[in-house]
């Protein structure tokens, strides 16, 4: 029982270190350090797709916060880097594990720009750790999925409750290790070149590709009964 007890204590003290607080340089992204558009021609690896590819309608035409041409974008926390990077999530299970810093960005004012949302050059963020370094990835999505990110997953996993052609995306992962607090200036997320932080994102031409819909159990049961009845009917007159 106590080897249990102690087990337990362990697991809860590497938990505080893995997300503590640190700070973060969260301002506007310099357009040489991240991009995003949307590509209609590929589904998401998320659910299926191949390795995503360029040549899509731009995305982020839109420089609104929000209707249905809106983009949004959230910055994630992953596991400690421990000299290897963190694989990205090729499923919406593996995506559940990332840890929600609070950070939002959404479209900005040139084509495939982002805009974060409430700036600030020493952001505090309670998932990252000043005595740890993490690994960090910026999700995209369309308006439809939601204005955050837990409905986004949330839609996500429900495999549905959309209107429209609904888009997701991820940037390249990095890992910094948050700022101490206080600070002025935290550690950069967005660069093109590692830090005393660690390594910021840098994702140009980030893909955000087409969601797909899965028919829901009820609209699959009504199929199934009518290829059956269809079966019969077949059967009964000949």
């Amino acid at each position: 029982m106590k080897k249990l007890i102690i087990q337990a204590i362990c697991a809860v003290a590497m938990t505080g270190a893995a997300f503590g607080q640190g700070a973060v340089n969260w301002t506007g992204p310099s357009f040489s350090f991240v991009t995003a558009q949307t590509n209609s021609g590929v589904y998401s690896p998320l659910f299926g797709g191949g390795a995503v590819s360029g040549g899509g309608a731009q995305g982020g035409t839109i420089g609104a916060a929000a209707g249905p041409n809106a983009f949004y974008y959230e910055l994630l926390i992953g596991s400690v880097y421990s000299g290897v990077v963190q694989s990205a999530p090729t499923t919406v299970a593996g995506l559940s594990s990332w840890v929600d810093s609070g950070l939002q960005a959404t479209n900005g004012s040139g084509v495939g720009r982002l805009s974060v949302i409430s700036p600030n050059a020493g952001m505090t963020v309670n998932a990252m750790s000043s005595s740890a370094t993490n690994n960090i990835m910026l999700v995209g999505w369309s308006a439809n999925l939601g204005s955050t990110w837990s409905a986004a997953l949330g839609k996500l996993q429900a495999d549905g409750g959309w209107t429209g052609t609904a888009f997701y995306g991820q940037s390249t992962i990095g890992y910094i290790e948050g700022a101490a607090v206080p600070t002025s200036n935290g550690a950069n997320i967005f660069g093109s070149a590692a830090t005393a932080n660690g390594l910021p994102i840098f994702s140009l031409l980030t893909q955000l590709d087409v969601v797909p819909t899965v028919p829901e159990p009820t609209t699959m049961a009504l199929v199934g009964l009518g290829g059956a009845a269809m079966l019969a009917f077949r059967r009964k007159n000949k």
